[in-house]
This record gives structure tokens, sequence and C-alpha cells, in this order.
């Protein structure tokens, strides 16, 4: 049987969580797809999306993985830019989910970094800009948005950490 508390505690999460990615989306003019956030499961073993909602129930990547930025950023704690991030390898599966407009885009530009709480890794953040058929690939991303990205989800990490605390990913 499901505790109504944790039920309204969810929701409160799934809020936090919109509320985040949608203050990214609004600083980097990024779409709602174009915003992620991972956690590791309880062994570190495998991040998991927990934003965009549509991915968390996609497979979990391996942080020991060569090929995932994600799990690259999560181990080493680097930061991560490129702005010609189309012609690099990387793990292209997540990006043919349909997104919520039912549309599958390709990650062209990204950024990311670790989310760190007490010295401790939580989770990463990354920012991208993805493409569709005649559309434009936006702004690149610079060093000064990086070091953005990196002191404002520094604030925002004590509001992951109970997130990831009552979650046993």
């Amino acid at each position: 049987m499901v505790n109504s508390g944790d039920l309204e505690q969810e929701e409160k999460h799934r809020q936090v969580l919109e509320n985040i990615a949608r203050y990214y989306m609004e600083y980097y003019q990024a779409e709602k797809d174009e915003v992620a956030l991972f956690f590791p499961n309880s062994l570190k073993t495998s991040l998991k999306f927990v934003y965009p909602f549509y991915l968390n129930q996609a497979d979990e990547i391996p942080i020991n993985s060569k090929k995932p930025i994600v799990s690259r950023i999560f181990r080493s704690g680097l930061s991560f830019l490129d702005n010609e991030l189309v012609d690099k390898e990387r793990l292209f599966q997540y990006e043919f989910i349909k997104n919520y407009d039912d549309e599958a885009r390709i990650i062209w530009k990204m950024m990311g970094c670790v989310i760190h709480f007490n010295q401790e890794k939580i989770g990463v953040i990354q920012i991208s800009r993805k493409r569709s058929s005649f559309q434009s690939l936006g702004a690149d991303f610079t060093a000064e948005d990086l070091e953005f990205l990196e002191q404002s989800i520094a604030k925002l990490a004590p509001f992951l950490k109970d997130i990831k605390e009552f979650k046993s990913y």
C-alpha cells in the first residue's frame, strides 16, 4: 500500500525538478527536453534520468561505461562543454526516444557538470541544444555559460539531495 504522504512528497519533488528545469530552460533558452538531470543508484553503479520525466523508465546508464558523456562527467567530476557534439562518439540511444512532442531530435551541443552536495557527487545536470529538420541550432555554449551552470546548480543541490534521498534509485 502506498502512503498518501509519500505521494504528496513525490509530487513536491516533481515540482522541484520541474522548477529547476524551467529555470535552466529560461536562462539558456532551451527546450523542455534539452535539460537533463541524472541521479546515481544507491550502489553508484549506474545513472538514471530523473528529468525529463518521459525518460524516467529508460535503461540506467552504467557509470563505468566509457561512451556515455554523463558517465564520464560523473566519474571524473569534470565539467563538459562541446559545441560540435554531433560528430563525436557517444551514447545515441536516448536521443531517439521521442520527446514530449512525439519527435526525436539529435543533440548537437552540450554542457554538463556534476551536482555536489557536502563533497558528495549526487548527480549530473546536462544542458543541450538539439536540432530537428529546418530548425536553428541555437547559440554556442560559452565558458561563462558553463561557469554559471556550475555555480547555480551548487546553490540548488540541497533541494536535489532531498529528492535523491527520498527516492532509492
